[in-house]
Protein backbone atom coordinates (compact mmCIF):
# COMPACT_ATOMS: atom_id res chain seq x y z
CA UNK A 1 0.00 0.00 0.00
CA UNK A 2 1.60 3.65 -1.01
CA UNK A 3 1.11 5.43 2.33
CA UNK A 4 3.86 8.73 0.96
CA UNK A 5 4.22 9.77 -2.38
CA UNK A 6 7.72 11.44 -3.06
CA UNK A 7 9.11 13.39 -6.17
CA UNK A 8 12.66 13.14 -6.74
CA UNK A 9 14.32 16.15 -8.96
CA UNK A 10 17.92 15.86 -9.73
CA UNK A 11 19.76 15.67 -13.15
CA UNK A 12 22.33 13.55 -12.24
CA UNK A 13 20.55 10.32 -13.32
CA UNK A 14 23.07 7.65 -11.00
CA UNK A 15 22.95 10.16 -8.12
CA UNK A 16 18.93 10.34 -8.70
CA UNK A 17 19.17 6.21 -9.12
CA UNK A 18 20.76 6.05 -5.76
CA UNK A 19 18.30 8.49 -4.14
CA UNK A 20 15.56 6.28 -4.90
CA UNK A 21 17.15 2.88 -4.26
CA UNK A 22 17.59 4.15 -0.49
CA UNK A 23 14.42 6.16 -0.44
CA UNK A 24 12.39 3.28 -1.20
CA UNK A 25 14.26 1.07 1.36
CA UNK A 26 14.15 2.97 4.08
CA UNK A 27 10.43 4.08 3.42
CA UNK A 28 8.70 0.88 2.18
CA UNK A 29 5.11 2.15 1.78
CA UNK A 30 6.70 5.43 -0.37
CA UNK A 31 6.63 5.77 -4.34
CA UNK A 32 8.78 7.65 -5.84
CA UNK A 33 8.71 9.48 -9.15
CA UNK A 34 11.98 10.61 -10.34
CA UNK A 35 13.32 13.72 -12.93
CA UNK A 36 15.84 15.04 -14.67
CA UNK A 37 14.59 18.51 -15.82
CA UNK A 38 12.73 21.48 -14.59
CA UNK A 39 9.90 21.10 -17.73
CA UNK A 40 9.28 17.10 -16.75
CA UNK A 41 9.07 18.16 -12.44
CA UNK A 42 6.58 20.94 -13.45
CA UNK A 43 4.57 18.80 -15.94
CA UNK A 44 4.28 15.72 -12.80
CA UNK A 45 3.54 18.19 -9.85
CA UNK A 46 0.61 20.14 -11.84
CA UNK A 47 -0.86 17.17 -12.69
CA UNK A 48 -0.45 15.50 -8.98
CA UNK A 49 -1.98 18.58 -7.62
CA UNK A 50 -5.23 17.73 -8.88
CA UNK A 51 -5.09 13.64 -6.87
CA UNK A 52 -3.28 12.46 -4.05
CA UNK A 53 -0.36 15.65 -3.63
CA UNK A 54 2.74 14.65 -2.75
CA UNK A 55 4.03 13.99 0.28
CA UNK A 56 8.04 15.28 0.08
CA UNK A 57 9.60 17.38 -3.06
CA UNK A 58 13.22 16.74 -3.46
CA UNK A 59 14.94 19.65 -5.17
CA UNK A 60 18.07 19.48 -6.70
CA UNK A 61 19.11 23.39 -6.98
CA UNK A 62 20.37 23.40 -10.28
CA UNK A 63 18.68 21.91 -13.22
CA UNK A 64 18.45 21.95 -16.77
CA UNK A 65 14.72 23.64 -18.00
CA UNK A 66 14.62 20.88 -20.30
CA UNK A 67 16.56 17.37 -20.88
CA UNK A 68 20.22 18.20 -22.87
CA UNK A 69 20.06 22.06 -21.61
CA UNK A 70 22.94 23.07 -18.86
CA UNK A 71 21.97 23.14 -15.63
CA UNK A 72 20.91 26.35 -13.83
CA UNK A 73 19.92 27.62 -10.37
CA UNK A 74 16.27 27.08 -10.40
CA UNK A 75 13.84 28.02 -7.50
CA UNK A 76 10.63 27.80 -10.16
CA UNK A 77 9.93 23.77 -8.77
CA UNK A 78 9.99 25.03 -4.74
CA UNK A 79 7.57 28.20 -5.72
CA UNK A 80 5.33 25.40 -7.61
CA UNK A 81 5.20 23.25 -4.90
CA UNK A 82 4.36 25.66 -2.03
CA UNK A 83 1.82 27.27 -4.02
CA UNK A 84 -0.20 23.97 -5.11
CA UNK A 85 1.20 22.18 -2.29
CA UNK A 86 1.45 23.94 0.54
CA UNK A 87 1.91 21.44 3.49
CA UNK A 88 4.38 19.01 1.32
CA UNK A 89 7.89 18.68 2.92
CA UNK A 90 10.28 20.65 0.08
CA UNK A 91 14.31 18.94 0.75
CA UNK A 92 16.74 21.30 -0.99
CA UNK A 93 19.60 19.98 -2.41
CA UNK A 94 23.12 21.44 -3.81
CA UNK A 95 26.96 21.91 -3.47
CA UNK A 96 26.68 25.32 -3.79
CA UNK A 97 24.83 26.57 -0.51
CA UNK A 98 28.32 28.59 0.08
CA UNK A 99 27.07 30.43 -3.48
CA UNK A 100 25.48 34.28 -3.00
CA UNK A 101 23.17 33.51 -5.66
CA UNK A 102 21.83 30.08 -3.69
CA UNK A 103 21.66 31.77 -0.23
CA UNK A 104 19.73 34.73 -1.73
CA UNK A 105 17.31 31.75 -3.10
CA UNK A 106 17.31 30.09 0.02
CA UNK A 107 16.66 32.68 2.40
CA UNK A 108 13.67 33.97 0.33
CA UNK A 109 12.01 30.40 -0.19
CA UNK A 110 12.94 29.93 3.00
CA UNK A 111 12.78 32.35 5.50
CA UNK A 112 14.05 32.23 9.13
CA UNK A 113 14.42 27.90 8.53
CA UNK A 114 10.56 27.71 8.57
CA UNK A 115 9.22 24.21 9.13
CA UNK A 116 8.39 21.65 6.35
CA UNK A 117 11.90 22.42 4.97
CA UNK A 118 15.07 20.55 4.83
CA UNK A 119 18.56 21.75 2.82
CA UNK A 120 20.99 19.04 2.25
CA UNK A 121 24.82 19.77 1.30
CA UNK A 122 26.54 17.88 -1.76
CA UNK A 123 28.33 15.72 -1.56
CA UNK A 124 27.40 14.36 1.64
CA UNK A 125 26.38 10.67 2.93
CA UNK A 126 23.60 9.63 0.90
CA UNK A 127 22.26 7.16 3.47
CA UNK A 128 22.70 9.28 6.31
CA UNK A 129 20.82 12.45 4.05
CA UNK A 130 17.61 9.71 2.63
CA UNK A 131 17.53 8.83 6.81
CA UNK A 132 17.16 12.56 7.70
CA UNK A 133 14.27 12.98 4.93
CA UNK A 134 12.65 9.77 6.54
CA UNK A 135 12.76 11.33 10.16
CA UNK A 136 11.07 14.68 8.99
CA UNK A 137 8.68 12.90 6.63
CA UNK A 138 7.56 10.65 9.71
CA UNK A 139 7.50 13.93 11.69
CA UNK A 140 5.34 15.64 9.48
CA UNK A 141 3.15 12.74 9.19
CA UNK A 142 2.33 12.54 13.37
CA UNK A 143 2.04 16.67 13.29
CA UNK A 144 -0.91 16.23 10.31
CA UNK A 145 -2.76 14.04 12.88
CA UNK A 146 -1.98 16.12 15.87
CA UNK A 147 -3.63 18.85 13.92
CA UNK A 148 -6.56 16.99 13.01
CA UNK A 149 -6.72 16.49 16.49
CA UNK A 150 -7.16 20.15 17.60
CA UNK A 151 -9.22 20.77 14.78
CA UNK A 152 -6.94 21.67 12.02
CA UNK A 153 -7.65 21.96 8.32
CA UNK A 154 -3.90 21.82 6.78
CA UNK A 155 -4.62 17.50 7.03
CA UNK A 156 -7.30 17.77 5.17
CA UNK A 157 -5.79 19.34 1.80
CA UNK A 158 -2.54 17.24 2.34
CA UNK A 159 -4.72 14.19 2.56
CA UNK A 160 -7.44 14.39 -0.34
CA UNK A 161 -7.50 11.59 -2.04
CA UNK A 162 -7.39 9.65 1.09
CA UNK A 163 -9.41 8.76 3.60
CA UNK A 164 -9.90 11.98 5.71
CA UNK A 165 -8.61 13.06 8.60
CA UNK A 166 -10.97 15.61 9.85
CA UNK A 167 -13.71 13.18 9.28
CA UNK A 168 -12.36 10.62 11.88
CA UNK A 169 -13.36 10.24 15.30
CA UNK A 170 -11.11 11.49 18.15
CA UNK A 171 -10.72 8.39 19.32
CA UNK A 172 -9.83 6.47 16.17
CA UNK A 173 -7.52 9.55 15.64
CA UNK A 174 -5.34 8.62 19.03
CA UNK A 175 -5.11 5.11 17.95
CA UNK A 176 -3.79 5.87 14.44
CA UNK A 177 -1.42 8.45 16.10
CA UNK A 178 0.07 6.15 18.57
CA UNK A 179 0.28 3.29 15.40
CA UNK A 180 2.47 5.57 14.24
CA UNK A 181 4.29 6.65 16.76
CA UNK A 182 5.31 2.86 17.68
CA UNK A 183 6.24 2.49 14.13
CA UNK A 184 8.50 5.60 13.18
CA UNK A 185 9.66 6.53 16.69
CA UNK A 186 12.97 5.15 16.54
CA UNK A 187 13.46 7.28 13.18
CA UNK A 188 12.69 10.63 14.51
CA UNK A 189 15.35 13.16 15.66
CA UNK A 190 15.71 13.36 20.06
CA UNK A 191 13.73 17.48 19.25
CA UNK A 192 10.71 15.60 17.74
CA UNK A 193 10.55 12.87 20.70
CA UNK A 194 11.14 15.74 23.71
CA UNK A 195 8.22 17.74 22.03
CA UNK A 196 5.97 14.76 21.61
CA UNK A 197 6.88 13.75 25.37
CA UNK A 198 5.08 16.95 26.49
CA UNK A 199 2.01 15.31 25.79
CA UNK A 200 2.33 11.32 25.62
CA UNK A 201 3.65 9.01 27.68
CA UNK A 202 4.84 5.17 26.64
CA UNK A 203 5.87 1.36 27.81
CA UNK A 204 7.39 -1.24 26.50
CA UNK A 205 6.39 -4.12 26.14
CA UNK A 206 8.93 -7.81 26.92
CA UNK A 207 9.42 -7.50 22.81
CA UNK A 208 10.56 -4.23 22.82
CA UNK A 209 7.29 -2.59 20.93
CA UNK A 210 6.49 0.82 22.57
CA UNK A 211 2.86 1.80 23.11
CA UNK A 212 2.22 5.08 23.45
CA UNK A 213 -1.14 7.33 24.89
CA UNK A 214 -1.84 10.28 26.06
CA UNK A 215 -0.85 11.92 29.25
Amino acid sequence: MIKFRIVLVEDDLQARKQMKTLLTSLIPDCQVDDYGDVASATCAITKQASGPPFDVAILDFGLPKNYGDPPEIDESLCALVRKVMPDALIVHISSYLNDEEVKKDLNQSHPAHKPRGLILEKPGDPAQDMSRIRSALYAQCIDWKLDALSGGTSSYYLLRGRPDLSSQSATTLISDLCNDLSAYWQHLDAQMQQRLLQYLDYEQSEDGRLRFFLK
